[in-house]
């Protein structure tokens, strides 16, 4: 299952989440036509719509927090943190993180995806997913 490798949880647990959503009519499930092994999972337009919502408020969130600092020094900071995301984010190559070295910070702030194919590597902090 790609969404749960992704967000680093196992088969069990991602099932429980789509029926959760499902459940609230967030998304829709369907087989997949070409690999009827595979599930496809949808956002629906309720869906859609509480996700752009979720967005309008972290952008809000994130312009409050960041306000003290102005907009030259909050960009900065962004853009620092974006690079720290993408170096310690788990790589499929151990060799692009700096001496192969592993993060040891705790599981909730590295990226519970990864930044492999292009992917945005996500954050336990808002607005901060590598871009």
């Amino acid at each position: 299952m790609e969404a749960a490798r992704r967000l680093g949880v196992d088969r069990t647990t991602m099932v429980a989440l789509v029926d959760a959503l499902e459940g609230k009519g967030l998304v829709e499930r369907r087989r997949s036509e070409e690999d009827r092994r595979r599930n496809v999972v949808k956002l629906t337009e309720r869906g859609r719509r509480v996700r752009a919502d979720a967005e309008e408020a972290r952008e809000a969130a994130e312009r409050e927090f960041l306000a003290p600092l102005g907009e030259k020094d909050a960009a900065q900071l962004v853009t620092a943190l974006r690079m720290l995301i993408r170096t310690w984010s788990r790589p499929e190559d151990p060799r692009s993180v700096p001496s192969g070295r592993r993060s040891s910070a705790p599981r909730d702030l590295l990226p519970a995806g990864s930044t492999r194919k292009g992917q945005p590597a996500r954050t336990g902090i808002p607005g901060l997913q590598a871009r």
